[in-house]
């Protein structure tokens, strides 16, 4: 599964800390957490990271079959 989301995602498998899904009722939901990566300030330049979260709903036919395993 942890292939799927990372295609789905377009995030490099190296840059995930940690995953792990989790079957609630009618829906899957999936917990990523990516490695802190620094970034440039595109105006500034100064260094900066990003902390925030982020939730989406995704309905796709095949996330929808998985069984959160």
């Amino acid at each position: 599964m942890k292939d799927f989301i990372t295609s789905a995602f377009n995030i490099e498998p190296h840059r995930i800390e940690s995953f792990h899904s989790l079957k609630e009722d009618d829906s899957l939901n999936f917990y990523i957490t990516l490695i802190k990566d620094p970034q440039d300030c595109p105006v500034c330049g100064a260094a900066s990271i990003f902390y925030g979260t982020r939730k989406k709903m995704i309905k796709h036919p095949t996330v929808s079959s998985l069984n959160g395993n």
